[in-house]
């Protein structure tokens, strides 16, 4: 599918991912430390150290393309992030959150690891978009089946393919789960693509007709991804633990 077939339904239309790091560079401090979580190859915001800001990753798993080991920190198996308390100006979870089992444990450690002031972005896909419900669907299906799949419609390497669970994949949802721990909600902003039919220029075209229609009916819903940024107001109700 063309660019300029999408531009036609969804003008000015930004990629989602240009989307995410404008938000990223409108809220980091000059000198901000920041915090990628669920890092995968830690090349998502590889740029900013370019810009002289130290960038950190983690995750659960060490990816086998991993992309500057040394600010690279390996999760323990129980999920805790392996930073000391308020170490970063910035933490964020790109395609992250719909991965995540227990909201309420993932966003205390978050508010753990943030500065007073600082803030939380993450970047997934909408739970009120009809890919979620498509998908929510595979997960009746073994999780090996599921990344058999994937790796054959899309070329995606197993170890890029995990269980989802869509548990805070509104803003609003993280917002109510982020509050007690004294995260606010500041800003989101939802894009539209209808990339996961990029297989067939076909379904692509037809799909952002569908999303263009959706978002008549109600906005959001033809916008398959967001970005929601949250402010850290408060110190966290978390207990604290030291790397």
């Amino acid at each position: 599918m063309s660019r300029a077939f999408f531009d036609r339904w969804f003008p000015d239309e930004p990629a989602n991912y240009d989307g995410f790091l404008a938000e990223v560079a409108r809220v980091l401090p000059t000198g901000g430390r920041i915090l990628d979580l669920g890092c995968g190859a830690n090349t998502y915001l590889e740029r900013l150290r370019w810009l002289g800001h130290e960038v950190w990753g983690t995750d659960l798993q060490r990816h086998p393309h991993l992309a500057h080991p040394k600010w690279f920190r390996l999760m323990p198996p129980e999920a805790t992030i392996p930073f000391e308390d308020s170490s970063f100006d910035l933490v964020t979870a790109f395609m992250v959150v719909e991965h995540i089992a227990d909201p309420p444990r993932f966003l205390s450690e978050v508010t753990r690891v943030l500065r007073p002031g600082g803030h939380f972005i993450a970047h997934t896909i909408s739970a009120l978009h009809y890919i979620t419900w498509i998908r929510r669907g595979l997960d009746v299906l073994p999780h090996s089946w599921t990344q058999r799949l994937v790796r054959h419609v899309y070329g995606r390497e197993e170890h890029d393919t995990f269980p989802t669970w869509y548990r805070m994949n509104t803003p609003r949802r993280i917002a109510w789960f982020g509050k007690p721990l004294g995260l606010k909600l500041t800003g989101a902003r939802r894009y539209a693509w209808p990339g996961y039919f990029d297989f067939s220029p076909l379904l692509c075209r037809g799909a952002v007709v569908a999303d263009w229609l959706l978002d008549r009916i109600g906005a959001g819903l033809g916008r398959i991804y967001f970005t929601a940024t949250y402010r850290k107001v408060s110190a966290s109700a978390a207990p604290a633990r030291a790397a």
